[in-house]
């Protein structure tokens, strides 16, 4: 996904279609500023870029910055919980809001 001006985000695909889209972009969108997204997939999209031989495709690349995301597997909402014997109720008023 992407609107100029702004990066393209890219998720989670394949290797060889991520390739595939960097030649497409190469030939529909020249002027990509830069791509978000997982490394392999990322690393993947610019290959096929630079393979699509566009003008834009001779840019030098260059790691802006990285960001580690954290996936949550499960979520248990706690209600209460048994400390040195002790029960401890787990108060609303502890709970930052948003």
């Amino acid at each position: 996904m992407r609107t100029a001006p702004f990066n393209m985000q890219v998720a989670p695909m394949s290797i060889d279609a991520a390739r595939a889209l960097g030649r497409h972009v190469g030939q529909l969108d020249d002027s990509l500023p830069g791509v978000v997204g997982s490394k392999d997939v990322v690393i993947a999209l610019i290959e096929g870029y630079v393979q699509s031989k566009s003008p834009g495709s001779s840019r030098v690349v260059a790691e802006d910055r990285r960001d580690l995301l954290y996936e949550l597997e499960d979520l248990v909402t706690p209600t209460s919980r048994v400390q040195d014997g002790r029960r401890e109720k787990m108060k609303s008023s502890s709970w930052r809001r948003c």
